[in-house]
């Protein structure tokens, strides 16, 4: 214990210091501190010190990013060309599946397990089997999320420039079947949902014929798709599956845990970071007979409910919803061209929290970083309009 309080004042004294500098710079700017203002004051507080300080120290290196200003329009704009690359490989892979399983398993095996591929070889061609596609990544959701992320970036540009060549129609196209294969409803849902926003927050005149010729043509692809690519019609499938315990298969036992861990420490929670070792203290056994759960509770909502309690929620509320409400609003009040990277952080917010209604994406450290990047381009939109004030 004494060692848990010597980090903690050591921590404490460097991230007071870090506020500080980050506050008196300019108070507004104090809502992209309030996440790891909390972890750091709850540290003596968490069920679980080191999940809690592994993602304390994750928390740290996204606050950087964000107050950094590393991430200019070149840096941002070639992530953005970066991302496209991975959706769009993946894309290419999970649709070639069907077609080419040998090819794709033998590349599959070849970049993960270069020393002994057979076994990645085997695995991957038994999924592509099962009717399981997941590209390069190894695992469906992951794949689901690299393919919406290049989509949205597609959809932001096309807002941006205001149409889109014949190549990038073509690598839309690609990249949402290789979504409606995956059969990841949230991650589906996403890209539409930052279409019709967008679509929505740009004043633009013509909008309500436009509205409706995109309609259709969402409508009739949609019908289409799936005639050319029947496996693009596993995610209408499971929509048209979904009963009450459809959505909820398993999860609904998961949330349950951590509504039981709120009411444990409704005001501070039991830590961040926490509930996977809390749930497997309980002899909790999966739907899939899984006896060591690693996968947290399939809800950003319930999860930071029961983690971090009442103050928790707030912190991160004020973060995520704050940030997106203002980068709407301003994407709605702006006169002139909208900023790519405005477009980029809110869609990107958007992706986070919707798809946070059933996923982990502030658990998983590579989605996390995602938020610190749409929050460090918020951060530069916010300075930007700033400075012409």
């Amino acid at each position: 214990m004494g060692l848990r309080r010597t980090e903690c004042i050591y921590i404490a004294g460097i991230m007071a210091a870090f506020f500080g500098i980050a506050i008196y710079k300019r108070i507004t700017e104090a809502k992209y501190l309030l996440p790891l203002t909390y972890l750091l004051l709850t540290l003596w507080n968490t069920e679980s010190f080191e999940n809690t300080m592994a993602y304390l120290l994750i928390y740290c290196s996204g606050t950087v990013l964000i107050f950094s200003n590393i991430l200019d329009d070149e840096i941002l704009n070639s992530l953005m060309r970066v991302f496209k690359w991975i959706g769009t490989a993946n894309a290419i892979a999970i649709v070639l599946s069907p077609v080419a399983p040998n090819i794709v398993a033998t590349i599959v095996g070849t970049i993960y397990y270069p020393p002994s591929p057979m076994g990645a070889i085997s695995r991957t061609l038994n999924s592509i089997n099962s009717g399981i596609y997941y590209g390069f990544c190894g695992e469906k959701s992951l794949a689901a999320f690299s393919i919406a992320v290049a989509l949205i970036i597609y959809i932001c540009e096309y807002f941006y420039y205001g149409r889109l060549n014949k190549r990038k129609w073509i690598g839309s196209i690609v990249l949402l079947v290789a979504l409606m294969m995956t059969g990841k409803r949230m991650e589906f849902l996403v890209p539409i949902i930052c279409f019709l926003s967008l679509f929505l927050l740009i004043r633009k005149r013509g909008k309500g014929i436009k509205f409706i010729g995109v309609l259709l043509i969402g409508v009739i692809a949609l019908y289409l798709l799936p005639l050319f690519v029947p496996q693009a019609a596993l995610v209408i499938s499971r929509f048209q599956d979904s009963g009450a315990d459809s959505f909820n298969t398993g999860r609904d036992i998961l949330w349950n845990y951590a509504v039981k861990m709120f009411e444990s420490n409704r005001l501070l929670g039991t830590g961040y970071g926490s509930y996977n070792s809390i749930i497997n203290t309980t002899g909790f056994i999966s739907p899939t007979g899984e006896s060591m759960w690693g996968y947290h509770a399939h809800s950003i909502y319930f999860q930071i409910l029961g983690e971090c309690g009442i103050i928790g929620c707030i912190c991160w509320g004020l973060t995520y919803f704050g940030s997106l409400a203002k980068g709407m609003w301003n994407i709605f009040m702006s006169s002139e061209t909208v900023q790519m990277e405005l477009l980029f952080a809110v869609c990107m917010l958007m992706m986070v929290l919707v798809y946070g209604l059933s996923g982990n994406p502030l658990y998983y450290e590579d989605q996390l970083y995602f938020s610190f990047i749409a929050l460090a381009a918020f951060r530069r939109c916010e300075l930007v309009q700033f400075r012409r004030v």
